[in-house]
């Protein structure tokens, strides 16, 4: 729609195996790409449980992101808003505490609400997924603008990278980068 507000750039890490740096990839991205640009950045870590986006910046999340996913009903601008951390002039983080106290299981449908909803607050949009495969996950690396597979040089993690780098091809053609 010619009227609607152009979204943000949306650019997904995603770990081949867990453990690879792959939040130090996504923060070393988010920061000087909101440094550089002068442009509002998002940081939004959606390892829901495990996140440590904000602990790799020396912030301390009051509420997670986990927790404005659970709240569906309530999911807009505000609460969003809410929810962000500033870490500096240009760049805000969505992250979580790092907590066991709820098993969070967002649908595909509230994941891509709260990325349409940052993606029109921020000309950037860098999310840092899990090392976990679900409907959400597979989701948001298809509608990503660009994916960064993080991997170290071992056989399990660069097959793993291999294949994750093949299932994006299958899905999204010309636009793998």
């Amino acid at each position: 729609e010619p009227a609607a507000k152009q979204q943000g750039r949306l650019i997904s890490f995603i770990g081949a195996r867990g453990g690879v740096g792959n939040t130090t990839m996504a923060c070393n991205r988010a920061w000087p790409l909101a440094e550089m640009t002068k442009d509002e950045t998002i940081l939004l870590d959606l390892d829901l449980n495990f996140g440590t986006a904000a602990l790799s910046l020396n912030l301390d999340p009051k509420q997670s992101v986990g927790d404005a996913l659970l709240d569906t009903d309530r999911l807009d601008n505000v609460l969003v808003e809410r929810f962000l951390m500033e870490h500096d002039e240009h760049l805000s983080v969505l992250s979580t505490q790092g907590t066991l106290k709820e098993l969070y299981r967002p649908t595909t449908e509230t994941v891509e609400r709260l990325v349409d909803i940052v993606r029109q607050m921020a000309s950037y949009v860098v999310v840092d997924l899990p090392r976990e495969w679900n409907d959400w996950v597979s989701n948001l690396l298809v509608l990503s603008d660009e994916v960064v597979v993080t991997a170290v040089p071992d056989l399990s993690s660069l097959r793993d990278a291999k294949m994750t780098v093949d299932w994006l091809r299958a899905r999204r053609g010309e636009h793998a980068n």
